[in-house]
């Protein structure tokens, strides 16, 4: 379980967590404590992944949100967001059940 500490979903939710406490919610944020948003993608790629995960472009970071399945919200007031069902900000051992999607043949 401490391997699973290092992956993306566990890393995103403490990002999460440590951006609120560094009051940098204008950058990127919970929308609802279901999913999140990027406000602001230069300034996240600039100030905070770097902090948190490999990629270094925002792009990249959006590959990997594909890869653990998480879903963008397209209508409705949290547009722009993006949700998995394991991944709630009041549960954050949820997230350590999250997997790489398999790849189909």
């Amino acid at each position: 379980q401490s391997r699973r500490r290092k992956d993306f979903p566990y890393k995103l939710h403490c990002m999460l967590e440590e951006v609120e406490k560094c009051n940098q919610q204008h950058i990127v944020s919970w929308v609802d404590g279901k999913s999140f948003r990027v406000y602001r993608p230069d300034e996240f790629v600039a100030k905070i992944m770097p902090h948190y995960f490999h990629q270094t472009q925002y792009r990249s970071f959006q590959r990997m949100l594909n890869l653990y399945e998480f879903h963008k919200v397209v209508v409705g007031a949290n547009r722009g967001s993006y949700s998995h069902p394991k991944f709630i900000r009041s549960d954050r051992s949820l997230c350590l059940q999250m997997r790489i999607r398999k790849r189909t043949k």
